[in-house]
């Protein structure tokens, strides 16, 4: 049997969408997902042949992000069968803001440089503790659920989204699309880590392209991180959190060659993506009339 753990989050529903056949958990039981609590884990998981762990926090403090990120998967070590498959998602956090090895592949050295990345890297710790563990490292996800980008296109559209420094770092957006091909090719491995990410495109080619479809001017106003993260704790950018600016802001490169050769993994061209997305924005604006 298949457990999907994070059945409500973004990437949960996600998964929901190709995999029918598992049962989907989470802690809220929101989306017709099945509650669970740390003290059911043993029940839960007994007969398990893989368990996919798409919970997590991106936001909250440190006692939160370290519950939600380490503690279940713990807890889920501690009790899954010897022989279940688990696949572990984490997230390209691990290498740090600012790498020092560009492209970044799954050999380079990990540089948690905030909590939530240090709690991501923790959590692959607990997971290889389990016999059978395949941890995915993710780039920043976009695709049907994710529609916290559609405050993006809203400022986009409004003329009242600046380019954070210079425009020119580049950017990792990962279609979620490409990860669900990868997962059910995953089942019958016994460990593997592996970086899944989009081509790196720069800021200011993503704005670009956004613009295009979204039928308004690029945005032409530079600032610095630092008053981007103030504007974030005025409300000038609603909706916006720091760990938004952090990946617009970094400049980030990986090297997806092992999965690519291994899993077959496929990279959507960024301009389909937001073609695909600011359709989504669209027709979700229309429904709203």
């Amino acid at each position: 049997m298949i457990y999907v753990f994070g059945g409500s989050g973004k990437l949960g529903r996600s998964i929901r969408d190709v995999i029918n056949n598992a049962v989907f958990l989470s802690t809220s039981g929101k989306y017709n997902t099945k509650r669970f609590s740390i003290s059911e884990l043993p029940s839960i998981v007994k007969n398990a042949s893989v368990v996919i762990n798409a919970a997590g926090r991106v936001n909250g403090s440190e006692e939160e992000l370290m519950k939600a990120n380490v503690s279940l998967v713990r807890h889920l070590v501690k009790h899954l069968p010897k022989d279940t498959l688990l696949i572990q998602i984490s997230s390209i956090s691990v290498y740090g803001k600012r790498m020092y090895e560009n492209p970044a592949n799954e050999a380079t050295p990990i540089n948690p440089d905030s909590t939530y990345a240090l709690s991501k890297y923790l959590g692959e710790v607990e997971a290889k503790k389990h016999k059978r563990t395949v941890i995915l490292r993710l780039g920043p996800l976009y695709g049907r659920h994710f529609n916290d980008y559609f405050r993006m296109f809203k400022y986009l559209s409004k003329g009242r989204m600046p380019i954070i420094g210079n425009g020119n770092n580049r950017i990792p957006f990962t279609f979620v699309n490409d990860v669900l091909n990868v997962i059910p090719k995953l089942f019958d491995f016994t460990d593997g880590l592996y970086v899944l990410t989009g081509k790196s495109e720069s800021q200011k080619t993503i704005y670009s392209i956004a613009c295009k479809y979204l039928g308004c001017d690029t945005p032409r106003v530079h600032i610095p991180l630092i008053l981007a993260k103030a504007f974030v704790k005025l409300g000038l950018l609603k909706g916006f959190t720091e760990e938004h600016l952090n990946i617009l802001s970094s400049d980030r490169v990986f090297d997806n060659s092992k999965a690519i050769d291994e899993l077959s993994f496929k990279q959507t061209p960024i301009e389909d993506g937001i073609r695909y997305m600011v359709n989504l924005y669209k027709h979700n604006l229309f429904k709203h009339f």
